[in-house]
Parts: structure tokens; C-alpha cells; sequence
């Protein structure tokens, strides 16, 4: 046998083996896909460490209005991370960031023929499934394109050649074996030392030819042909050089990766497509958003199965009102029944309910406006911002005591100076410094707020003082709680009027302080 007909034959069994692997690995995936929604599980069941859901809304948001994201303050006091990953059912680190987005109120989730699709189709949901899982989560993409390589070499087209001519010229002269050792030597070497300056921009390069490869796959399907606006057509270089995109941690893909060195494919491809994407970025993006809105709507249709009900809300120009509303990351939430339509005080004892209240209201108002989805049987609302000031807590890094920060979260609110409609929340106003001056600071700055023509102001305090200095402007409710067999026992149930029971005196008792110390307790109260 000739060297050439053996380095023939490696090639076909090479050819070979990732054939007989790609088959496998799809049989594999199918069999998969096809039993992911029964069960109500994630493609993937855990948190890649490189997971970084922001990097799109923190890129893109400057492009949108500021004050109608929900902003991080918000986003931190109800708890959204946890709402994420619960909803999380993507299948693409592209859906993931969409997903994160969309509860920022970046993106909407518009049309709920897809969320159909899904429940009702199955072919169309296998479909759907095995494009999207091709993409995967291996990669967090940061589409900052460094453009580090600004003149392209035409000289290495030649190099990129040599091995091939000098192994079409074994046959003449044997020296020709050492011709196409040392060009692929060359070759690697080049490679290495391109490689190392552009491989993160090589690498979302790559990743987002896949993205837009994907996009134009979902876009035949018929679903979703009028979900996008896209013009592919300026694509069509990068759908004709597809194949060399790919990237694949596999020992197979490692083999390819090798033979793409070899003949410095890598550089070629990079300089070929890298400033048709750049110069078509509004279009790349228009891809990204549409793979990530199709991902993001199995994920929210996949999680609305999960839940014991839920609704989509109705809009209308009145306040807020609801039925069996309830909290979706409670395991065994009691369902409240509310209309807010005048600003809201709410007093009741520690642990009776108050802040989780006003927590699932502003979690059901930013699931109104991005997923269409609330955790209620019935929910009419006014479309408006959401802002809250909730979990406060001392700052090592700036220095900020916890009253401190506490001024800063509500100053944003005192603030808001936009014409568009807002839900305030805050919670134990100003429980960081003394009785006489909270109880002053705090009616100053609730009475400012509901003076502010665009807000629906909700506030909780144990200050039982405000029920009464704000009764004018504010509508009282409480939650409270009974003793029984010196237990303290809770109905999460709000009530009309202001709070008519403590508890904080009872539990030194209840939980084995001096006897001396309780009586002394009570003593002081009555005084």
C-alpha cells in the first residue's frame, strides 16, 4: 500500500467514525427530547458555571427606555433570580438570556398561538426542541466583536493549500512527504498564534453563525413563519460555509478542530465571515431575539404545566384586582382575594404575611406584562412599573448602614418623575432608625408618594401610628394571628382595618425568657 492510498484510507475511516457517531448521538438526543415534557424537566438539570443570563439585558438595555425595566432593586427584593430559575426550562444559553430579559420587561411574550403549539403539537414541539438543543448552554455568548484582525493575508491562501499540493505530489518525488509535514507544521503554528488572539471572538463568531443557521431552520416551520421580519438572504454566505462552523468539545470534534489548524480553515473562515455579521449586526440580532422569544415561550408554556393554576391577565384602564392570587414559589402559598384600587396600608405582627403579600402582587404584575401568565384564577390590571423597596441591608463595599441604604431605595421612588403609570412596594418603612423620627419620616414621604399623580402606592409597617395619620390617603388592611396551646398560629389572610393583635410580647413568653422579663414587658406597654 502507497502512503498515499493509507492517509486515503485514514480519511475515509475518519469520515466514517464521525458519521457513526454524529447517527448515535442524535438517536440519543430524540429519544430524549421526546419525553422531557412529561416529565416537566430541563434539558439540562444544572448551572453551568460559565451561566452569565445578564450579559444580553446589560448590552441591550441602553437601547431601550430605562424606566420601564425593572430594575435591579426590584428585581433583588422579589426574589426574580429564583421566579428565572424556576421558569427556566430552555433549552439554549440564547433562551436563557432572552428568558432573563423578558422578566426584566426588555421583551414581551406576545403571541399565545406559539404557547399553544406547544401544548397541542408534539411534532411541532420535537421539532423545535432538537434545533434548540443544538445550540445548547457550552456557550454564554458576549457579541462584542473586538475586530483584533484588521488586515487579512491573502499570501496564506497558498499556505492553506500547500498540503494538499505537496500530497498530490508524493507520487513524483518522495520529498514531497517532508514538503507537507513542514507546511503542516507552518500551518499549526500560524494557527496557534492567531488562535490565541482571536479565539473568543473566533468563538462567538462561531456560536453565532449556529444562532442564525437555528433561526432560519425554526423559520420554515410553519408556527412560526410570521413571527419574524428576518431577511436570511444576507446570511447566505455564512448558511454556505455552515459546515465549518462547527465546534465540539467531543474527542471527534477535537480530531476536526486538529485538521481545521492543518490547513488554517479557522483564519480564513473568521476574515470570510466576520465582517458580513458585523456589517449586518441589526439583522444577526433580529436572529438572536427571535431563536431567544421561541425558546423563552417553551420555557414559560412548559412552566405554566407545572403550576396548580394560573390565567392569563385582562387589561383594563382600573387598578388592580384578583382571585386566589397566590405566591408560585411557595410550596403549600394561601390564595388572597384583593382590589387595589386606592393606596394601601398593611400593619400585622412578624411573620403573619404582610411582605410575601406584596411580594406576590409584584411578581404577578411583572408576570402580567412579560410571560401573559399570573398565579391566580382571575386578574385584571393597569399595565405600569414596578419599583420596591423591600430587602435592604447594611453595604460593607460602599459603607452604607442599613438606614442608609434603606433612604437610597426609597429615594428612588420619591423620585419617579415619568408619566407612565407605577406600583410602589415598601416594606417596614424605615424600620432602621428610631419609633419618633419613623414614624414622622415615614408619613412625610407616604404622603409625598401618593401625591404623585402616576403611582398605586402599597406599604407595610408595625407602626400602628400611620394607620391613623394616613387614614385620609390610605386604605388599612392587616394580617394578624391567634395563640392556641401557647403556639402561634397564622391564616396569611389579609383583612380590612388596621392590625389589632402583637405577638412580640407573647413570644418572649412562649419561648422560655424569665418570667420577670415578661411581666416587666407587659408592665411597659400598659404604661
Amino acid at each position: 500500500m502507497t502512503a498515499f492510498s493509507f492517509f486515503g484510507l485514514l480519511i475515509v475511516v475518519f469520515i466514517i467514525v464521525i458519521i457513526v457517531t454524529i447517527v448515535n448521538e442524535r438517536i440519543r438526543l430524540k429519544q430524549k427530547l421526546r419525553t422531557l415534557w412529561d416529565r416537566q424537566e430541563p434539558y439540562e438539570d444544572f448551572e453551568r458555571k460559565n451561566a452569565s443570563y445578564d450579559d444580553y439585558f446589560r448590552l441591550r438595555s441602553p437601547h431601550y427606555n430605562a424606566h420601564l425595566l425593572i430594575d435591579d432593586k426590584t428585581w433583588s427584593d422579589v426574589n426574580m433570580d429564583q421566579i428565572f430559575r424556576q421558569m427556566n426550562y430552555c433549552f439554549s444559553s440564547i433562551g436563557e438570556m432572552h428568558l432573563y430579559a423578558t422578566l426584566r420587561n426588555m421583551f414581551q411574550v406576545k403571541d399565545n398561538k406559539v404557547l399553544r403549539a406547544f401544548k397541542e403539537d408534539s411534532t411541532f414541539r420535537l421539532n423545535v426542541s432538537s434545533l434548540l438543543s443544538k445550540i445548547g448552554k457550552r456557550t454564554y455568548p458576549t457579541y462584542k466583536q473586538t475586530r483584533v484582525i484588521n488586515t487579512y493575508h491573502k499570501s496564506f491562501i497558498f499556505l492553506c493549500l500547500l498540503p494538499l499540493l505537496s500530497i498530490a505530489l508524493w507520487f513524483v518525488s518522495p520529498m514531497f512527504i517532508f514538503v507537507t509535514i513542514l507546511s503542516m507544521v507552518i500551518n499549526l503554528a500560524l494557527s496557534y498564534k492567531y488562535l490565541m488572539v482571536i479565539s473568543k471572538d473566533l468563538g462567538d463568531l462561531f456560536f453565532a453563525g449556529r444562532v442564525i443557521e437555528t433561526a432560519h431552520k425554526l423559520a420554515t416551520l410553519d408556527v412560526l413563519k410570521d413571527q419574524h421580519d428576518i431577511d436570511f438572504s444576507k446570511f447566505s454566505k455564512l448558511f454556505k460555509y455552515r459546515f465549518l462552523l462547527a465546534q465540539d468539545s467531543s474527542i471527534m470534534g477535537q480530531v476536526f478542530a486538529f485538521f481545521k489548524q492543518l490547513f488554517l480553515i479557522d483564519y480564513h473562515i473568521y476574515n470570510l465571515l466576520k465582517e458580513k455579521l458585523l456589517n449586518n449586526e441589526d439583522e444577526m440580532f433580529k436572529c438572536i431575539e427571535f431563536v431567544g422569544d421561541i425558546d423563552t415561550a417553551y420555557a414559560v408554556s412548559l412552566w405554566q404545566e407545572t403550576l396548580p393554576y394560573y390565567i392569563e391577565p385582562t387589561i383594563t384602564n382600573n387598578q388592580v384586582a384578583f382571585e386566589d392570587l397566590y405566591h408560585p414559589l411557595l410550596s403549600y402559598p394561601v390564595a388572597n382575594d384583593f382590589e387595589f384600587d386606592k393606596d394601601a396600608l398593611i400593619t400585622g405582627s412578624n411573620a403573619s404575611g404582610k411582605s410575601t403579600f406584596m411580594k406576590s402582587i409584584a411578581i404577578n404584575l411583572i408576570l402580567a406584562q412579560s410571560v401573559r401568565t399570573v398565579t391566580a384564577e382571575a386578574f385584571t390590571y393597569r399595565p405600569g412599573i414596578i419599583r420596591t423597596a423591600m430587602a435592604n441591608a447594611d453595604d460593607v463595599m460602599s459603607g452604607d448602614s442599613y438606614f442608609m441604604a434603606e433612604i437610597k431605595s426609597i429615594k428612588r421612588l420619591v423620585d419617579i418623575q415619568t408619566k407612565h403609570p407605577y406600583y410602589l412596594f415598601i416594606d417596614e418603612i424605615f424600620k432602621g432608625t428610631n419609633t419618633k423620627e419613623r414614624v414622622a419620616a415615614s408619613e412625610a414621604v407616604l404622603r409625598h408618594i401618593h401625591n404623585l399623580p402616576t403611582t398605586k402606592l402599597m406599604a407595610a409597617t408595625h407602626d400602628i401610628e400611620l394607620t391613623q395619620l394616613l387614614d385620609d390617603m390610605c386604605d388599612n388592611y392587616h394580617f394578624n394571628e391567634k395563640i392556641e396551646d401557647d403556639e402561634i398560629l397564622f391564616d396569611y389572610t389579609i383583612k380590612e382595618g388596621p392590625a389589632d393583635t402583637r405577638n412580640a410580647i407573647e413570644l418572649l413568653r412562649i419561648t422560655g425568657f424569665p418570667k420577670t422579663v415578661y411581666n416587666k414587658a407587659i408592665q411597659n406597654v400598659k404604661t
